[in-house]
């Protein structure tokens, strides 16, 4: 009787440890890490990226550390190596600067040639100087808008002007229709396309039919300005 409590007791004991051992019984957190830092999801030596955007190497601690054995630590590169610039490929300088390697150009930076047209920081129209900077083109009366003094050109509006003695773009008061820069009875285009004269209201009107503001005649085809078909109506409204 007593060989058999102690039987039943192994087999009980043995039967438990099989079930704590069981596979889903095994916790995931004793699962093996694969990297040497899980916090960055990397190996102590690889390559990485600092939180201004420089490129590094993992140390020892788990941290990115730009590594000084680059000519230019804070590219990551060194000098003659390839790189980009927002003008396309270019080559790391002696000043640690993506040039543009485009050895046919004076000026590689630019990708521009000495006397090239050019824009400014301040988006002004100038000329590429001999120190390969972009300066404003002083033959212009008016070198901020690349225009002399009475070229026409366009009001903040949208409208025909003159350049002025203070280098504005005002309306030119000299024409019978100042918003057309025409005068009366000069030649036009209405808004169809059509060919016409510029009547006493200021408006660009064809002769010799119904809707002279239109150019066109009662029944014919018309389109408003979003390229819709429709015909023209007794009123000389385009109707849809």
């Amino acid at each position: 009787m007593k060989s058999f409590s102690l039987f039943f007791f192994f087999a009980l004991a043995l039967s438990a440890f099989y079930v704590a051992c069981d596979k889903s019984n095994i916790d995931d957190t004793d699962k093996v890490l694969l990297f040497d830092c899980p916090n960055l999801d990397l190996n102590i030596g690889d390559t990485c990226f600092t939180a201004s955007g420089q490129i590094g190497i993992v140390n020892a601690d788990c941290e990115c550390e730009v590594s000084n054995s680059f000519d230019c630590p804070g590219l990551g590169l060194n000098v003659g190596d390839s790189c980009l610039t927002a003008a396309g490929a270019g080559i790391v300088n002696a000043n640690c600067e993506c040039e543009v390697s485009n050895n046919n150009v004076d000026c590689p930076a630019l990708g521009l040639n000495i006397g090239d047209p050019c824009f400014n920081a301040a988006g002004n129209p100038g000329v590429v100087n001999a120190n390969c900077e972009c300066e404003a083109n002083n033959n212009f009366d008016c070198p901020a808008l690349g225009l002399n003094i009475g070229d026409s050109c366009l009001t903040g509006a949208g409208n025909f002007g003159i350049v002025d003695a203070n280098c504005n773009c005002v309306l030119n008061n000299s024409f019978d229709c100042p918003n057309l820069n025409l005068n009366i009875g000069d030649s036009c285009i209405t808004i169809t396309g059509a060919i016409g004269v510029v009547n006493a209201n200021c408006d660009c009107e064809v002769s010799g039919v119904d809707c002279p503001n239109l150019g066109l005649n009662i029944g014919d085809t018309c389109f408003d300005v979003f390229g819709n078909q429709g015909t023209v109506n007794a009123d000389c409204d385009c109707e849809f």
